[in-house]
């Protein structure tokens, strides 16, 4: 494999090379091997922006734990433990299909939200309750699960958490949150790392201040969905994933839930032309955006919503990076949804001169100039946005930010301002454990000629979720849209 200065990086962090020459190591520290070769090599942000001594912390400790031979459980945990060290939202170890169906049959039957209160400190607040559940009800606080506190139980949960750079304040959303797979984040892992369990024994305090103890059966994954409803569409295509509505006499409001557009295209340009030339004709003077539930997705989607955001030409985008020009020795581990890119001719790539490869913007990632849709809201334009935005709909508020007199309002996002590592995912599986990781081949840059190193996006307006609002009912950041003169 061609990559600038790769033996240095591996002697320095303790990197063990490519896999399957000599008398190597076998069984999963074999598959450890692997691992880190492969992402130490390949992953266009590996040492962005973590530590030289937190990698190599992070490599010893896989290691160490692969060599004792553990339990499936135990590796795939010190998979993720280490891919999150690395500090990418997109680098995840996936479940292996066995292990992800245990999961789904022992949930929590409660949903909740960890949110700060008045003082602060953040809480568990119940925000829906399984079908036939009782002793819990919404608004109550989830104290405790078993002997632990909810506190404890989320600090020893957020070493497994990936993030993008430096974006640590979104893991208490995503501790609470669902994944691309319909798990939540608690529901993998408490049972992999405090044990699985047929019922949970928990302490609940109403706003009251009563509390109580409850022990509740766990249910599957159907009743998990169920009891969580939608709270945002999974694909652009699903009904109501877009929708508009008048706010008040002279705001209109806007909720593109999603942007998936790859499981069932539609042309989301002409979806997007029939919605605004409704809000258009509505005489609205001000158009309330409401990103917050998007987290990343299909490129031409963002694109779209973008050009009809915007009443004057912007610029996007930026040169593509890559860390290496080749899968080299790691191949045969390796697919992805367009295998071609595995065989791109080296003279694409050019030395950047920092250890990277510019990618030829023939084949991708350049900057470029877009134009406003016939149709496009040339209006008063506010957006919120929050923790959940990363990836895509961190890009776009980042494209949009500076280009585009508007009022971010909310809470700080994740994601990257600058740009993410992600664009095509390779898959990487490890032979002996059978697990799957997601290796992404592609760093990328947006226009903001400025932004926070290893932070998202910063709201212009600060509105946060808290205790008092969830039990309230209430919407911060809407009700600081609507009281903007």
């Amino acid at each position: 494999m061609k990559s600038v200065m790769v033996s240095l990086v591996l002697a320095v962090w303790g990197v063990g090379g490519a896999c399957g020459q000599g008398d190597g190591p076998t069984g999963l520290a074999a598959d450890a091997e692997l691992l880190i070769g492969a992402f130490s090599e390949i992953h266009p942000g590996f040492d962005r922006y973590a530590m030289e001594a937190e990698l190599g912390a992070a490599a010893a400790e896989l290691r160490a734990v692969a060599e004792d031979e553990p339990s499936d459980d135990v590796f795939y945990l010190a998979v993720q433990r280490y891919l999150a060290a690395i500090r990418c939202e997109h680098t995840e170890a996936e479940l292996p299909n066995g292990l992800r169906e245990r999961l789904a049959s022992s949930m929590l039957p409660v949903d909740f939200e960890y949110v700060p209160g008045a003082d602060g400190a953040f809480r568990a607040i119940v925000v829906g309750v399984a079908k036939g559940v009782e002793g819990v009800r919404v608004g109550d606080e989830i104290v405790s699960v078993g002997e632990m506190g909810m506190g404890e139980i989320f600090e020893r949960t957020t070493p497994y958490i990936s993030v993008d750079g430096l974006t640590d304040h979104t893991k208490t959303t995503l501790f609470a949150g669902s994944d691309d797979i319909g798990l939540t984040t608690f529901d993998v892992l408490h049972p992999l790392l405090f044990g699985e369990r047929d019922e949970y024994r928990l302490v609940v305090e109403s706003a009251e201040g009563d509390r109580r103890e409850v022990v509740v059966r766990s249910i599957d994954e159907e009743a998990s969905l169920a009891m969580r409803g939608v709270r945002g569409q999974t694909n652009f295509s699903d009904e109501g994933a877009v929708r508009w509505e008048m706010l008040d006499e002279r705001t209109a409001g806007l909720w593109v839930n999603t942007f998936v557009n790859y499981r069932t295209p539609v042309d989301a340009e002409a979806v997007f032309a029939g919605v605004f030339a409704e809000i258009n004709a509505s005489r609205a003077e001000r158009l309330v955006y409401d990103l917050r539930e998007v987290g990343g997705g299909s490129g031409d989607v963002q694109r779209a919503l973008l050009r009809h955001l915007i009443s004057e030409p912007i610029q996007v985008g930026g040169p593509t990076r890559v860390r290496a020009t080749g899968p080299g020795d790691y191949r045969e581990h390796l697919r992805t949804w367009d295998e071609s890119v595995f065989n791109i001719p080296e003279a694409m790539f050019t030395p950047d001169g920092e250890g990277m490869y510019v990618v030829n913007p023939l084949i991708g990632g350049k900057r470029e100039t877009l134009e406003p849709a016939p149709d496009a809201w040339a209006g008063e334009l506010v957006i919120l946005c929050g923790p959940h935005n990363e990836s895509g709909a961190t890009i776009l508020l980042s494209e949009l930010s500076w280009q585009r007199e508007l009022t971010l309002i909310g809470e700080p996002t994740g994601g990257s301002a600058e740009g993410p590592t992600a664009g095509i995912i390779a898959f990487l599986t490890l032979p002996e454990s059978g697990i799957v990781a997601r290796l992404p081949m592609l760093r990328s840059r947006t226009s903001a000629p400025g932004f926070e190193k290893g932070m998202g996006v910063t709201p212009d307006v600060l509105a946060r979720v808290t205790v008092e609002s969830l039990r309230e009912g209430r919407d911060p950041a809407m009700e600081a849209a609507l009281a903007l003169e």
